[in-house]
């Protein structure tokens, strides 16, 4: 029985069917792939990933990887999607005898 390790290989260099190709995108894909590309570079590679296990055919893990890759674009989309916005409050309140009282204040929220 071999085991696919007699032969002596190249290790500094992934195998020609692992090397970066860019997949073929349909033109919906291609939208969606802009779009999280606006929102942030990390997505849109998972994205781009998710995209090519979809049409690796030699995959045994394939839904695995593409469940993780779900994941890891929800999660990045729940932590751009959900930040906290830092809103200021600043008035002046002046009184009837002429004097001026600012007021500041910071409030976290949505």
């Amino acid at each position: 029985m071999k085991s696919g390790f007699e032969r002596e290989q190249d290790l500094s260099q992934p195998p020609v069917r692992l090397q970066n190709r860019d997949p073929e995108l349909s033109p919906r894909q291609s939208e969606i792939y802009r779009n999280l590309e606006a929102i942030g570079p990390e997505i849109a590679a998972f994205y781009l990933s998710g995209v090519k296990v979809l049409q690796s055919d030699d995959l045994e893990t394939s839904s695995y990887l593409l469940a993780h890759i779900a994941r890891e674009i929800e999660g990045g989309l729940r932590d751009v999607l959900s930040e906290k916005r830092k809103e200021e409050l600043k008035f002046v309140v002046e009184t009837p005898d002429g004097n001026k009282s600012t007021y500041e204040k910071g409030k976290e929220g949505r």
